[in-house]
């Protein structure tokens, strides 16, 4: 079974071999759409069956990006946009629309993860279009350069919020490319569903552990945590971890698979 609980079928014979950084993934799949260039995009509408994605290497040494962006595509790292275009993006820290209230990633305007983090938000996103035809996902950050983890806790520190930031030495998630901060948006309406708070609100009603809790306080609606539980549904299936004190921040692999495995960005 795959993990959308589909069957495999019995012509699941392709295999390919994806190298990177220090990471071989031997990934098969069948029906699959393979983009030629960097800017031919893989549509999870066109894939009958998801096991993975196999795709050429992207290469961004001859485009203009940011520091922040070239410090992630250095790293071996994919354009949510150039294989994901449906997705939606409101990228937090590159505005003071944050919980820090300052810009963290100035002149930046792309989206990076590692493409094993794109193989499973690819299979999410084509869990999410089966329930809801009319959804697709609205990112408020993927991957983090570990420079900009040290912005972000000196800013915290000043302001008292450290809590809510993991330690630049080591690094969270977000500065593996392994972790993302994900919504929902309705396209038919041009909106993001509403979850109950917004992105980076670090009170009780934001963590999953409270639902029950908020619901009966009367601060989160039955329909926002449902908001809330389709999210995390989708996500799951597809292979991510939820985290019981934030409904937007989803990881592809533990803490220690990530450490063991994964290089951080500086």
């Amino acid at each position: 079974m795959n993990a959308c609980g589909e069957k495999k079928s019995k012509n699941t014979s392709i295999k390919n071999t994806f190298k990177n950084e220090n990471i071989t993934t031997t990934i098969s799949d069948s029906n699959l759409k393979i983009s030629n260039t960097k800017n031919d995009s893989i549509s999870p509408k066109s894939i009958n069956e998801i096991d993975s994605l196999i795709f050429r290497k992207f290469d961004y040494s001859q485009e203009n990006l940011s520091t922040t962006e070239r410090a992630m595509a250095d790293a071996g790292l994919v354009d949510v946009l150039d294989i994901l275009p449906q997705i939606k993006l409101d990228l937090r820290y590159t505005t003071s629309n944050n919980f820090v209230g300052e810009i963290l990633y100035p002149d930046t305007k792309r989206c990076f993860l590692k493409i094993e983090t794109l193989i499973k938000l690819s299979k999410a996103l084509k869990i999410l279009q089966k329930k809801n035809s009319s959804y697709t996902f609205i990112i408020y950050d993927g991957a983090r350069p570990q420079s900009v983890q040290y912005k972000m806790y000196e800013i915290a520190k000043q302001k008292g919020k450290t809590k809510y930031v993991a330690k630049p030495e080591k690094g969270g998630l977000h500065n593996f490319g392994v972790a993302v901060d994900i919504g929902l948006y309705d396209l038919v309406n041009n909106q993001v569903v509403d979850m109950g708070t917004d992105f980076d609100f670090f009170g009780p009603e934001a963590q999953p552990r409270n639902h029950a809790q908020m619901l009966k306080e009367g601060k989160l609606t039955q329909q926002q945590i449902d908001n809330r539980n389709l999210l995390k549904s989708c996500m799951k299936q597809a292979g991510f971890i939820a985290i019981l004190t934030e409904w937007w921040h989803f990881e592809a692999y533990d803490k220690y698979y990530t450490r063991a495995h994964f290089k951080i960005v500086k």
